[in-house]
C-alpha cells in the first residue's frame, strides 16, 4: 500500500484562522478519522473550550493544551489502536495536534494543540497510566498565534467534572468552518 499523502486544513474562529499540516503518512489512521469528521462537517460549531495551563492543571505532570469540546450528540467513540508516538515518530512539541484519548478510544472532536514540548504525553510518558501516549496526527504550521491566544482567555472556576475545574473557558471559541486547504506552494 502506498503511504498516504499529507492534507492541509484550515480552522477558521472568530479569533482567527489556524492552519494544519494532516500528517497521514506518518499517522495514517488517526488522519482519516479527523479528516472523515472534516469533510463531514463534523467540526463546524465544536469549540475550543479547554485550556490546560501550568498553573491550572490537575494532573501530573502538569501541561500546556487548548482543547476542543465535542458537541452535544456528537461524542462518537473510535475504537481501536491509534499511532502512538512510538510507532509515527512524531512528538508532542509546540503545535502539535493530537486526539484526547480515554480507556475507550478517542472521540475525532476532541483534540488538542500543545502550546510547548510535552514528554509527558508521548508514549511511554507518564501522563496517563498505562503509558501509551495520545496520537500526534498533525501540526499547527500557522495560527499558533491565535492559539496562544484563545488559551490565554479567562477560564471559570466551575466545571462539568472536577477534574477538569479552572480550565474551561468562560468565553469558548467555535470552529466556525473546517476544511481541507490547497497547501502551499514549496510546502509539503
Amino acid at each position: 500500500m502506498n503511504a498516504e499523502a499529507d492534507v492541509r486544513v484550515r480552522l477558521s474562529t472568530p479569533a482567527g484562522d489556524i492552519l494544519l499540516d494532516i500528517l497521514a503518512s506518518k499517522a495514517p489512521r488517526a488522519a482519516r478519522a479527523f479528516l472523515a469528521h472534516i469533510d463531514a462537517g463534523r467540526l463546524d460549531g465544536v469549540p475550543f473550550a479547554r485550556a490546560v495551563r501550568r498553573d491550572n492543571d490537575n494532573g501530573q505532570p502538569s501541561i500546556e493544551v487548548l482543547q476542543t469540546w465535542p458537541l452535544p450528540g456528537d461524542i462518537e467513540i473510535l475504537t481501536g489502536r491509534f499511532e502512538s508516538t512510538a510507532e509515527s515518530g512524531l512528538r508532542h512539541i509546540e503545535g502539535a495536534v493530537s486526539f484526547a484519548r480515554s480507556a475507550d478510544g478517542v472521540t475525532p472532536s476532541a483534540f488538542f494543540i500543545c502550546l510547548s514540548e510535552e514528554p509527558a504525553l508521548d508514549h511511554g510518558g507518564a501522563r496517563q497510566d498505562d503509558r501509551q501516549g495520545f496520537p500526534v496526527f498533525a501540526a499547527v504550521v500557522e495560527g499558533l498565534d491565535v492559539v496562544r491566544d484563545i488559551h490565554a482567555r479567562e477560564t471559570s472556576p466551575e466545571a462539568p467534572i472536577a477534574y477538569l475545574k479552572g480550565q474551561m473557558l468562560v468565553a469558548p471559541v467555535p470552529i466556525v468552518s473546517a476544511r481541507r486547504s490547497p497547501p502551499r506552494i514549496g510546502r509539503t
